[in-house]
C-alpha cells in the first residue's frame, strides 16, 4: 500500500470504532455507516500503485472526494484537496502529482490518472494534505498540513462547539477550502455525521435537506449568510440545528445581530470565529454568549492554542494597543510549498504570524482592525493580491498592477491593451465581476522610491467606482452615496448598513426617505439591512413623485419637525412650550435605535466622542462667536453646569438643551460602559430600558432637583434624563410597555408644568404618535418640507440664535414684532448649515485620510 510507515490523523485511523453509525448522508437520503466508510477507504488506497507518493483529488462535495481523502489519510499519502479540475489546472500542472482522482464531467463517473514520476526526495513523513492559500486566484503556493495539524485541530474544534456523536453537519462549502474540510473532520472525530450536497444555501433544496436529515451544525462564510438571509432561510432553520458558525471574513455587525436575533428564543448558538489554511483551519473563536457583548471580535485561541500581539520588532504590545496577531498551536502547518521539492522539508516551528493587525480588547479576547499583508477577504475568499498580478502579467499585461480592499479590487494598467488583457485573466475566475474596478493610467503613480504606489491606485480605483455611481442616478445609488457619507470618505461594502455605519438621528431622515424612494416604500428594518439587500429589492424603474403623490412618513420624523418647530415658535412669541422635552425624548429614541449596538460592544468612549465631534465642536464654536461679541461667557455654560444652577441669562440662554443633552449622553455611555450593566442590557433590553427609565424618574422624584432656582429646575438634566430615558424604553418596549411609557411621560410632564400646560400637550401628542402610529401618509410636497426642516433640526436650533438677536434687539426697538421674518431666517440658516456642515466634514476627512507627513509624524487634523 502506498505511503507506508505514516501515521494518520486519529480521527481517520479509528472511523471503525464508531460502527454501524452513519458517517455520511447523500442527498437521496443513502447512508454511509463508519464501518463502511472505512472499508471504501481502504479500498481505494489498496488501488492506489505503491510508487504513488502525491494523490490530487477533485474536492467535490461527493462521497467519493471524502472516500479519496480518508483513503489517502489511512494509507499515509499526502493528498492535495484542489477545486474542479479545469480550475486547478495551474497546480496541478506545477507540483506534477503521482495520480489524479477526478470525476469525468461527459460520464459522471470517477476515475483514477496515475502517471508517476521520479522524486528527487520523497515527501517527509509527517506531511498528510496540501490545501492552496488563495481562494479562487489558483495559486501555486500551497499550505504543508501534518496529519497531527489535522487531528488537534478537529478535536480543538469539536470541543469548543461541543459536538457529540448526536451531531450532524451539511457541506455548505467547497471540501477544498479549509474552513469546509475541517467541518467533515471535526464531525467525524466525535463519530458525528455529514449530509452531502453541492446545492448552495439559497436554493430550496438545501433548505429542504436540513429539515429532511436533521441537520444540527450549519457553516458559512459571510456571503453565505446573505444569501441564507437573502432567500429566508435563516426565519426557517429547523428545529433540529443547534449549532451555527461562521468565518472566511468579518461578516457586518448588522447581519451578526439579525442572524443572532433569529435564534435567539432557540437552542441555536451562533459561533464567530477566525482561522487561516496556515493553521490547518481555526485560530480563535468567540463564545456565543459573548457575541453582542463584543460584536466583531475574534474571541479567544482555540483549546490548544495561544495568541498574543507583537510590535514591528517582535516585542509584545501593550494593552489596548494594535499588533500583528501571532498564534502558536499544534495546528500551525509544516510550512509553504512552493515547488515540488518543497515536499521533503522538515516542519517549521509551531508558530504563524497571521499578518493581522488586531488589538485586545479584553485579557484573551482580540478583535481584528487591519491587515499586513497584501491579502483581501472578499465573499469569504481569502484572495491573494500578488497571485491576480502573477495571473495577469502571464497573460500578457505587462504593465498591470493590482491594489485592493475587502470591498474592491482595483486593477491598474498603463495601456488599454494590458487591461483587455487582464479583465480576461481574471474573467475565468470564480469571483464577482463586481469585486473589480479597472483604471488606465498614463503612467503608473510610484512613491519616491520608484514603487509602485498601491495607495494611490485603490484610492484611483474608488474615485472611479463613485464617478460611476454619481453617473448613475438611481434613487438606490443616492442611498449609496449617503452610506459612504456615514463612513467619513472610507470604503464601505455591500454588507454595510445604516447601524453598522454608525447612523444617527442627522442622518437617519435622509437615508430612509432615500431608500423609500429607491424600494417605493421603507422595511420595517431597514436600518439593519445591507446595502446589498436594498440594492437587491430596488426596482429598475424608478418612478416620478407627482406633486399629488401620498408620501408615508415615519411618526418620529414628523415628531421631530413640529417639535422643532415649536421651538421656533416658543422663541419667537413666547407661550409655546414643550418643543424641547419632545426632542429630548426622540433623543433617547433615536440613541436606543442607532447607537445601542456600539454601546453594547463597550465602545462608549468612541460614541461620545462621535456625539461630541458631531454635535458639540458646532455648539463651541459658536460660544466662541459669542465671546467675541460679549467678551464674557459665564464658567457655569462653560462647564456645561448651568442647568443645575437655574442660570439663565446673556445670549447662551436658549443653549440649556446642549447642556442638558450632553448630561444624557454622558450618564448613558457610562451606564453602559459598566459590563454588568451591559451584559443585562444586552441579554433583556426591554428590562433594561424600564429600568434605566425607572431610575431616572426615582432620581428626579427623590434628589434631582438642585441649584437655588425651583421655577427653573424643569430644565435641570435629572428632569431631561427622564424624557431621554423614556425616549429609550420606548424604543426597545413592546405595545403594552409603551403605553405605560407614554402615561408617565404625560404625568411627569403635568407635575413639572401642570396639566393645562403646552408641555402636556406637546409630550402626549408627540409621544401618542410615536407609541401607537408607524407611519402617517402626507401630500409629496407637504411631507418633502417636513423632511427637510426634521433632516435640519439640529443646524436650525444651533443658530436660531442669530436670528433671535438681531429680531430681538436690533429690529424689534424701531419696526416691532418681527416674529415671522425670525422664523424664516432660522429655518434658512438651519437648512442652509445642514446642507454645508457634513460636506465640510467630509472634505476634512478626506483631507486627514491622505494628508502624509515626512519622517513618521502623524497628522492630528
Amino acid at each position: 500500500m502506498a505511503g507506508r510507515g505514516r501515521a494518520p490523523p486519529l480521527f481517520a485511523a479509528t472511523l471503525q470504532q464508531w460502527g454501524a453509525a452513519p458517517a455520511l448522508v447523500c442527498e437521496d437520503g443513502r447512508s454511509i455507516s463508519f464501518d463502511q466508510l472505512a472499508g471504501l477507504a481502504d479500498d481505494f488506497a489498496a488501488a492506489l500503485p505503491d510508487e504513488i507518493l502525491l494523490l490530487a483529488v477533485e474536492a467535490r462535495n461527493r462521497v467519493e472526494a471524502v472516500v479519496a481523502y480518508l483513503g489517502a489519510l489511512r494509507s499515509g499519502t499526502p493528498v492535495i484537496m484542489h477545486h474542479e479540475a479545469a480550475a486547478a489546472g495551474h497546480i496541478l500542472d506545477h507540483y506534477r502529482p503521482d495520480a489524479r482522482y477526478l470525476l469525468d464531467e461527459a460520464s459522471g463517473a470517477w476515475r483514477l490518472e496515475a502517471t508517476p514520476a521520479a522524486w528527487d526526495l520523497e515527501p517527509h513523513p509527517d506531511l498528510a494534505l496540501l490545501l492552496s492559500t488563495s481562494g479562487s486566484t489558483g495559486s501555486p503556493k500551497l499550505v504543508r498540513l501534518s496529519a497531527n495539524a489535522l487531528d488537534a485541530n478537529a478535536r480543538s474544534i469539536a470541543a469548543y462547539l461541543g459536538l457529540t456523536a448526536a451531531d450532524r453537519a451539511v457541506t455548505s462549502l467547497p471540501l477544498s477550502y479549509s474552513y469546509g474540510l475541517s467541518v467533515v473532520n471535526s464531525h467525524l472525530a466525535v463519530g458525528g455525521s455529514i449530509v452531502l450536497t453541492e446545492a448552495s444555501v439559497a436554493d430550496a433544496t438545501f433548505r429542504d435537506m436540513l429539515h429532511t436529515h436533521g441537520v444540527t451544525g450549519l457553516a458559512g462564510v459571510p456571503h453565505s449568510y446573505e444569501l441564507m438571509d437573502r432567500a429566508g432561510l435563516l426565519a426557517d432553520l429547523p428545529v433540529s440545528l443547534t449549532t451555527l458558525t461562521q468565518a472566511g471574513g468579518r461578516m457586518a455587525p448588522d447581519l451578526v445581530a439579525r442572524v443572532a436575533g433569529q435564534v435567539r428564543d432557540s437552542e441555536t448558538r451562533l459561533f464567530i470565529m477566525y482561522g487561516q489554511t496556515e493553521a490547518t483551519a481555526r485560530i480563535a473563536y468567540l463564545p456565543p454568549e459573548q457575541l453582542t457583548l463584543h460584536p466583531g471580535a475574534i474571541g479567544r485561541a482555540i483549546p490548544g492554542g495561544e495568541l498574543w500581539l507583537e510590535n514591528g520588532q517582535g516585542g509584545r504590545v501593550a494593552a489596548g494597543e494594535p499588533g500583528e496577531l501571532v498564534y502558536r498551536g499544534p495546528n500551525v502547518m509544516m510550512g509553504y510549498a512552493t515547488a515540488r521539492c518543497d515536499m521533503a522539508d522538515p516542519p517549521g516551528p509551531d508558530v504563524l504570524r497571521t499578518g493581522d493587525l488586531a488589538i485586545e480588547i479584553e485579557p484573551g479576547l482580540f478583535r481584528i482592525v487591519g491587515r499586513k499583508s497584501r491579502f483581501v477577504k472578499a465573499f469569504g475568499l481569502r484572495i491573494g493580491l500578488d497571485d491576480l498580478e502573477e495571473r495577469c502579467r502571464a497573460a500578457g499585461a505587462a504593465t498591470c498592477c493590482i491594489a485592493g480592499d475587502d470591498a474592491l479590487v482595483v486593477v491598474a494598467a498603463a495601456a488599454t491593451a494590458d487591461l483587455d488583457k487582464a479583465r480576461q485573466a481574471l474573467g475565468g475566475l470564480d469571483l464577482p465581476a463586481t469585486l473589480f474596478e479597472f483604471v488606465e493610467f498614463a503612467a503608473l503613480p510610484r512613491t519616491q522610491r520608484g514603487k509602485i504606489d498601491y495607495a494611490a491606485v485603490l484610492c484611483a480605483g474608488h474615485a472611479a467606482r463613485e464617478r460611476l455611481l454619481l453617473a448613475d442616478g438611481s434613487a438606490i445609488e443616492r442611498v449609496a452615496r449617503l452610506y459612504r457619507g456615514l463612513a467619513h470618505g472610507m470604503p464601505i461594502a455591500e454588507t454595510d448598513s445604516f447601524e453598522s455605519l454608525g447612523g444617527d438621528s442627522l442622518s437617519y431622515v435622509q437615508c430612509s426617505i432615500a431608500i423609500e424612494d429607491a424600494l417605493d416604500f421603507l422595511p420595517d428594518d431597514w436600518e439593519t439591512l445591507p446595502l446589498g439587500q436594498l440594492r437587491a429589492r430596488a426596482q429598475t424603474d424608478a418612478r416620478r413623485h407627482a406633486h399629488w403623490h401620498m408620501i408615508w412618513l415615519e411618526s418620529d420624523i414628523i415628531v421631530r419637525c413640529l417639535a422643532i418647530m415649536l421651538i421656533l415658535f416658543q422663541h419667537a412669541l413666547g407661550g409655546m412650550q414643550g418643543g424641547a422635552d419632545v426632542l429630548m425624548m426622540l433623543a433617547g429614541f433615536t440613541w436606543a435605535r442607532f447607537q445601542r449596538t456600539r454601546l453594547l460592544a463597550g465602545r462608549s468612549r468612541a460614541v461620545f466622542l462621535d456625539f461630541a465631534r458631531r454635535y458639540l465642536l458646532i455648539y463651541f464654536a459658536i460660544m466662541l462667536v459669542v465671546f467675541a461679541h460679549d467678551r464674557h461667557i459665564l464658567w457655569r455654560h462653560q462647564l456645561f453646569v448651568s442647568t443645575f444652577h437655574g442660570d439663565w441669562g446673556g445670549i447662551l440662554n436658549p443653549y440649556w438643551f446642549i447642556e442638558s443633552l450632553t448630561w444624557c449622553v454622558a450618564v448613558t455611555c457610562i451606564l453602559l460602559a459598566i459590563p454588568a450593566v451591559r451584559r443585562f442590557a444586552t441579554l433583556r433590553p426591554t428590562g433594561f430600558g424600564i429600568a434605566f427609565a425607572g431610575a431616572a424618574l426615582m432620581i428626579h422624584l427623590i434628589g434631582g432637583r438642585v441649584g437655588d432656582a425651583a421655577g427653573h429646575a424643569f430644565r435641570s438634566p435629572d428632569q431631561t434624563l427622564v424624557y431621554f430615558a423614556a425616549g429609550w424604553a420606548i424604543a426597545q418596549a413592546g405595545r403594552p410597555l409603551r403605553l405605560a411609557l407614554f402615561l408617565m411621560l404625560a404625568t411627569v410632564s403635568a407635575l413639572a408644568w401642570g396639566w393645562n400646560d403646552a408641555h402636556v400637550a406637546a409630550m402626549l401628542v408627540a409621544a401618542g404618535l410615536i407609541v401607537f402610529v408607524r407611519r402617517i401618509p402626507l401630500p409629496d410636497i407637504a411631507g418633502r418640507m417636513m423632511i427637510v426642516i426634521a433632516a435640519a433640526s439640529f443646524y436650525i436650533y444651533l443658530f436660531n440664535i442669530f436670528p433671535m438677536y438681531v429680531t430681538d434687539t436690533v429690529l424689534h426697538a424701531k419696526f416691532g414684532e418681527f416674529w415671522v421674518a425670525q422664523i424664516v431666517a432660522s429655518l434658512a440658516l438651519g437648512i442652509g448649515a445642514y446642507l454645508i456642515v457634513p460636506r465640510a466634514r467630509l472634505f476634512h476627512d478626506h483631507i486627514r485620510k491622505h494628508l502624509t507627513l515626512p519622517y513618521g509624524l502623524k497628522s492630528h487634523i
